[in-house]
């Protein structure tokens, strides 16, 4: 089944940001010379690591949310690669040690499951072993495949789908809880795209249903690189055509997009804005549970 895809091109779309006006000449140059940039001094080696990481951390200001998640399904294909494959088939699942707990307080021991984010497999297949019904979505086919193949060598139940988390194809009250693995929530760009998606996730979800999502919280010491790159978002984002959803907390490293947010009162009124009740929010490890009303 095609799913239909959540990114824009980048060629000549108009762009959202801009009220559906092209962006204009000069910010197009910078942000495809920035990714240029970023991606030669990469290749260059451990050498050059640190312009590489440079050129990267300006990214999240040049591009908006949709060329951003773009960016990031193609860091995947990388990383998803038939050698990263071959090695993922010896790994073992398991959960971490907050998932474990959460899991046993809001005694999660049957019912059906959506995972998104699934990758290879590493939390479905272990809650599957409890007796849930997981179903697993991935947006990289390699990872879907891969998560298939250990399933079936380890007879554990588990269902896996190729589909973009914007454009999620279930029907409405399908789950009784929804999980976002790996800090996935992090990875979604833009305010406005991470609210959508809890947004349809309450669709998807049976009355009392819960989501458990994790995320990336800032660091007490901010490393000097880092403090550059946001000084220099904070220029170009006043530039005309930039992303005007950068956010402070947008990183991005290896065109890898994380939002690392900047305190507890920054995650609680996203997820309230959402329509989340907020069952539990622990800021120190980076998760929470979810209900709506």
């Amino acid at each position: 089944m095609q799913y239909r895809k959540a990114c824009t091109g980048i060629g000549t779309q108009p762009d959202p940001l801009t009220g559906g006006r092209p962006r204009s000449i000069m910010i197009r140059v910078i942000h495809y010379c920035v990714l240029f940039l970023a991606r030669r001094f990469q290749a260059l080696g451990s050498r050059f690591y640190r312009v590489s990481d440079l050129f990267n951390g300006l990214l999240p200001a040049l591009f908006s949310p949709p060329e951003l998640t773009k960016l990031l399904h193609r860091h995947y294909v990388r990383l998803y690669s038939d050698r990263f494959g071959i090695q993922a088939q010896y790994c073992t699942d398991f959960l971490e040690r907050w998932e474990v707990e959460a899991f046993e307080r809001y005694q999660i021991t049957s019912g059906r499951m959506l995972v998104l984010g699934s990758g290879l497999g590493r939390e479905s297949i272990a809650i599957a072993r409890k007796g849930v019904n997981v179903v697993g979505v991935e947006a990289n086919p390699t990872a879907v495949q891969i998560a298939h193949q250990m399933a079936r060598t380890l007879e554990v139940p588990a269902r896996f789908l190729r589909a973009d988390f914007l454009q999620l194809p279930h029907n409405s009250e399908s789950f009784d809880f929804v999980l976002l693995s790996q800090r996935m929530y992090s990875a979604i760009p833009g305010r406005s795209q991470r609210v959508s998606l809890l947004a349809d996730l309450r669709r998807l979800l049976k009355p009392s249903g819960l989501v458990i999502l994790s995320f990336f919280t800032a660091q007490a010491v901010v490393p000097r690189l880092q403090t550059i790159c946001r000084r220099l978002n904070g220029i170009i984002v006043r530039l005309p055509g930039a992303n005007r959803a950068y956010q402070p907390g947008d990183e991005c490293n290896a065109e890898h997009f994380l939002h690392l947010f900047q305190d507890e009162e920054e995650i609680r009124t996203e997820l309230i804005g959402a329509g989340g009740l907020i069952q539990e929010l622990d800021w120190v490890r980076g998760f929470a549970v979810l209900t709506y009303s």
